[in-house]
């Protein structure tokens, strides 16, 4: 395997750090939790600047940052096309870029910062700071192959602006992102291996609580359908239940039946000890999810976003390898993904 690059000593001397996140789920914040405690470990003042939920993710886990807006990426998937997902999204991404590049040159001339740190957000750099671009994804998944490499030369056109590119991955081949992870010829970046939110989180061996936990989020209203489908197959199940619904605004519902515990958002210590206690964790294939079952060594079912090619991507790879089970949204069976939990 080749070489792992040290996160610390990436961000050693650093005096002010900005950190960028995408707020595309919550799965780009939740890996940045890593890079913040890192920084602070080493005396390093870190600012973030973002939007929505990603943002509210990260002030619940420290709250005595400073925190900067940044617009909405306004990510949201209506149909299962990936095409056309693409095509309705593609104005409101350019939007956003211009924004935010316009908000940190605002940002730049009235705070000191010898570091940016953008995880996906693509307008997230200057020629007056190190600029760094965090990504798992270098290609592209699409089932075209023409469209796979346009999106991949789209992508490396913004984020060679970057003086770095860091990949929260192991290097190839024995890396969790497949393809996704293998830069394309001209690029050279820095694996830093996978950064999850649970690393170095202490857990205790409880006994299992739950027959399933079932950890949402990502776009809506993809999450709000799959909330849905899930609740109907638990109520209808013997033993105990969780679902967390992946809103850090805290929205709360009811549960329809007795067995079944919802919670609207919880932390990542809260979120190791769930998953600890359930036999089985439901959730969306996205890279972080995977990066944090790697970290526990818990068996799931991964039911991508429909419409979201990484997604349907990852959960075929690493179904491929045994890691886990993957079913379909509109056709998912609780009751059959059950018994893999036990195996």
């Amino acid at each position: 395997m080749g070489k792992i690059t040290d996160l610390s000593g990436k961000l050693q001397g650093r005096r002010r750090i900005l950190l960028c996140p995408l707020d595309w789920g919550l799965g780009h914040a939740s890996r940045c939790v890593p890079i913040v405690e890192a920084a602070l470990s080493l005396g390093v003042e870190v600012e973030i600047a973002g939007s929505g939920a990603a943002q509210r993710l990260l002030q619940r886990h420290f709250p005595n940052l400073i925190y900067h807006a940044l617009p909405s990426y306004r990510v949201r998937y209506p149909v299962r096309s990936p095409f056309w997902n693409f095509f309705f999204m593609l104005p409101n991404l350019l939007y956003a870029v211009l924004g935010e590049r316009r908000m940190l040159h605002q940002l730049l001339s009235a705070r000191f910062y010898d570091l940016i740190v953008s995880d996906n957000r693509l307008g997230c750099y200057s020629r007056r700071v190190p600029c760094v671009y965090l990504t798992h994804q270098l290609r592209f998944a699409f089932r075209q192959k023409w469209m796979s490499a346009l999106a991949g030369r789209m992508h490396a056109f913004w984020y060679r602006r970057f003086d770095e590119i860091w990949v929260p991955d192991f290097p190839p081949p024995d890396n969790l992102s497949g393809d996704l992870g293998i830069p394309l010829q001209e690029d050279r970046p820095v694996y830093l291996g996978p950064l999850s939110q649970l690393s170095g989180v202490p857990l205790s061996q409880n006994n299992i609580k739950y027959e399933a936990a079932a950890i949402l989020s990502g776009p809506e209203p993809q999450r709000s359908l799959l909330e849905r489908e899930i609740l109907e197959q638990f109520s209808q199940l013997s033993g105990h239940y969780l679902l967390v619904r992946g809103l850090p605004k805290g929205e709360n519902i009811d549960s329809p039946v007795d067995h079944i515990k919802i919670i609207s958002f919880v932390g990542a210590k809260e979120i190791a000890q769930i998953m600890m206690q359930s036999r089985l964790i439901i959730c969306r294939s996205g890279y972080s999810s995977i990066m944090d079952l790697q970290v526990l060594q818990k068996k799931a079912l991964l039911i991508p976003t429909p419409g979201q090619p990484e997604q349907e991507y990852l959960a075929r790879w690493h179904a491929d390898k045994g890691q886990f089970m993957v079913q379909e949204q509109g056709k998912v069976d609780i009751e059959k993904a059950l018994p893999f939990a036990k195996a």
